[in-house]
C-alpha cells in the first residue's frame, strides 16, 4: 500500500478471502474495533456532535419526506418495470425536488435583499444557515402547471444579485 502498487480496498479484500488466521486481517480488525469504539465514546461524551449528527439525520428524513410528497401519484409507489422506466422516473423525483429547494433559496435570497438593517438581514442569513431550505408548504403538488417562459420575475432582485448574498 506505501509503494501504492494496491489500493487500501484491494488489500483488505485479499484479505478478508483468505485465511482467517492471517495475523495482518486481524490486526485490521481489530483497529477498526478501536476506531469505532473511540466513535462512540465521543458520541456519548459530546453532547454537541450528538446535535450535529441528530441535525444531519432530520436533514436527510427531511429530504426524503420531500421525496415522497413529489412522487405523490399511484398512492406514493413507484409502479413501473423496466429499468430505464425507472431511472427516469427516480431522476424526475431528483429534478423536481432540487428545483423546489432551488426556488426556496431564490426567495430566501431575494426576501434577505429587500430587507433594510445588516442586523436584519444578519438574522435571516443566520437563520438560513443553521435551519433547512428543504420546505413545500407552499407548493400545489396537486394543481395545474403553467410553463410560460414570457412573464414578469416574481422576483425583485436579479439572479445576479442574489448570486452575491453568501449563506
Amino acid at each position: 500500500m506505501k509503494l501504492k502498487r494496491c489500493s487500501s480496498s484491494q488489500m483488505l479484500k485479499m484479505l478478508s478471502s483468505s485465511e482467517r488466521d492471517n495475523t495482518l486481517y486481524k490486526a485490521f480488525k481489530e483497529f477498526g474495533r478501536l476506531l469505532k469504539t473511540h466513535f462512540i465514546l465521543n458520541y456519548v461524551d459530546d453532547e454537541e456532535l450528538r446535535q450535529n449528527i441528530q441535525k444531519q439525520l432530520n436533514r436527510v428524513e427531511l429530504g426524503q419526506k420531500l421525496a415522497d410528497k413529489v412522487l405523490f401519484g399511484r398512492n406514493g409507489k413507484l409502479q413501473v418495470g423496466l429499468h430505464d422506466e425507472v431511472q427516469l422516473v427516480m431522476a424526475s423525483n431528483t429534478l423536481l425536488r432540487n428545483m423546489i429547494i432551488l426556488w426556496n433559496y431564490l426567495f430566501l435570497s431575494d426576501y434577505c435583499l429587500t430587507l433594510d438593517s445588516e442586523e436584519q438581514r444578519a438574522k435571516v442569513i443566520e437563520s438560513i444557515s443553521t435551519g433547512s431550505v428543504i420546505a413545500w408548504a407552499h407548493i400545489n403538488f396537486m394543481g395545474i402547471y403553467e410553463f410560460n417562459p414570457v412573464g414578469k420575475s416574481r422576483f425583485n432582485a436579479t439572479l445576479k444579485q442574489m448570486r452575491n448574498v453568501s449563506i
